[in-house]
């Protein structure tokens, strides 16, 4: 692992250390998580924890007929079931 120095703006900070306690996730994780993501293009540096209030209301909304969820991809749903797999 490569230890390094980089200037990052205050108030940036205070919201990665803010965002970082809130995933429970420790600092150098989401940093890395997040840095790893962009450079390999999938725009999504980390997958949240679900929890149980959160889900509770998107079984609320779909109780009700709404869709609380939408993927919108180009690709085809078993494209995007074959990446979240390593296939």
């Amino acid at each position: 692992m490569k230890v390094t120095s980089i200037k990052v703006d205050e108030d940036l900070w205070k919201r990665l250390k803010i965002l970082a306690v809130k995933l429970d996730m420790p600092l150098g994780t989401l940093l890395n998580r997040s840095l790893e993501a962009l450079v390999e293009g999938s725009g999504e540096p980390f997958v949240l924890k679900a929890q149980r209030r959160n889900v509770e209301a998107l079984k609320e909304l779909r109780s009700r007929g709404k869709i609380p969820l939408k993927i919108v991809s180009k690709k085809s749903a078993v494209e995007l079931v074959r990446e979240g797999r390593g296939d």
